[in-house]
């Protein structure tokens, strides 16, 4: 609904005609906006912005213009170009959101200006964010960057071959690819997740969260795996990857970075090597329940009804759309007569960190009874009894 909202805004303030407003309402289409530069004409554009210029048509009906003659020069204005028309790789990302005080430069003209959610961004704009201020940034592919407060950016460099050139404060990158004025900073794996703090100095601090990264400079490179960081001095050699001193620490920032108004910090006793929940809410992250309070859970489900096992599942997703543990686990009679189940999740891969988990309980028919609400949970064993889950069958 804001992106609707948006484009129909943007219409009023433009001028657009009665076919283009009738077009918007029934598509919810999306544009690019071209800026004219002195000569160009619908033709021209058509030439640079079009997949088919042919269709240069097609701009005349989102834009009221002085001729529908295509050679005639147009005066200084801003023309609204449908993205399913525009060439691919035109749009280089999209700010999705903003706090405070966040400002943006094009590359021509150099200029900079008051930046507003779901404005484009083109290769070579600059992004900075001001005193207590943050961006997130969206790229082509789905994958979002988000700009600490205090920080400039340049989205898609054309003269270097990065996704983000980082002149200055720290940048949560997710999979992209990262310059500095002292190293280049490239993901090993589609999950990685990490920070980049350009410094003062001109040093860069790099910190991975999840996956791993290759940090490189002055013709060396080193690998940052999860729960690690690595200092590159300028004109320097990457120093040695040494543990992050706090990672729940790190993780809250993380959480935070990801739109979550994350306060304090977020308790991953999880070691090194951690994972968290995606989509979690900052209450979420922040105090996650263990694993005792899952086997409660479990033991909640069963009373009042006779139980022969459970089905407990585990996501980094809320929907539960990328299940990294699934399995059933029935009752099992021991000689005393009591009767229970226990989950033994030391058996399993699972990495340490915070998930969404849900269980289903299954009756002695064999029916299985709807899931629970999806909880996060933090799976952190300390030692080989601590991930078991005692899950009783009351009679």
């Amino acid at each position: 609904m804001r992106r609707v909202a948006f484009a129909a805004l943007t219409w009023f303030a433009l001028g657009g005609t009665t076919t283009g407003q009738a077009a918007d309402s029934a598509g919810d289409k999306r544009f690019e906006h071209v800026t004219v530069k002195p000569g160009d004409t619908l033709w021209s554009i058509s030439q640079a912005w079009l997949k088919d210029p042919a269709k240069w048509d097609e701009i005349l009906r989102y834009n009221r213009l002085p001729s529908s003659d295509p050679t005639v020069a147009l005066p200084g204005m801003t023309l609204r170009v449908p993205i399913v028309l525009a060439k691919k790789g035109r749009r280089a990302a999209t700010l999705i959101s903003q706090a405070r005080r966040v400002e943006y430069r094009r590359r021509d003209p150099a200029k900079w200006k008051p930046a507003a959610e779901e404005m484009p961004l083109y290769r070579g704009d600059s992004l900075r964010t001001f005193d207590g201020a943050t961006a997130q940034v969206e790229f082509d592919d789905a994958q979002i960057l988000s700009l600490g407060p205090e920080s400039l950016a340049i989205i898609k460099p054309v003269a270097r071959d990065c996704d983000v050139e980082l002149q200055g404060g720290r940048v949560f990158a997710g999979n992209r690819r990262v310059v500095t004025a002292s190293a280049r900073i490239t993901p090993k794996t589609a999950d990685t997740e990490y920070s980049v703090t350009a410094r003062s100095d001109l040093s860069t601090l790099v910190e991975v969260y999840q996956g791993a990264a290759a940090v490189e400079a002055q013709g060396k490179t080193v690998a940052v795996s999860a729960g690690r960081n690595a200092v590159v001095p300028l004109g320097l050699s990457p120093g040695v990857p040494k543990p992050i001193a706090d990672l729940p620490a790190f993780a809250a920032r993380a959480a935070e970075s990801e739109g979550e108004a994350a306060a304090g910090r977020a308790r991953l006793n999880a070691g090194a090597r951690v994972s968290r929940a995606a989509s979690a809410t900052a209450e979420g992250v922040n105090a996650p329940g263990d694993m005792d309070a899952l086997g409660a859970d479990l033991k909640r489900l069963a009373i009042g009804q006779p139980v022969s096992g459970y089905h407990v599942q585990a996501s980094r997703s809320r929907d539960f759309s990328g299940i990294i543990f699934d399995k059933f686990y029935s009752i099992v009679f021991d000689k005393s007569d009591s009767a229970g189940a226990v989950i033994r999740l030391r058996d399993e891969d699972i990495p340490p960190g915070v998930y969404w988990w849900r269980v289903a309980v299954v009756d002695l028919l064999g029916a299985e009874l709807p899931f629970s609400e999806p909880r996060p949970y933090t799976y952190a064993p300390a030692d080989k009894k601590s991930d078991d889950l005692a899950a009783p069958a009351l009679p």
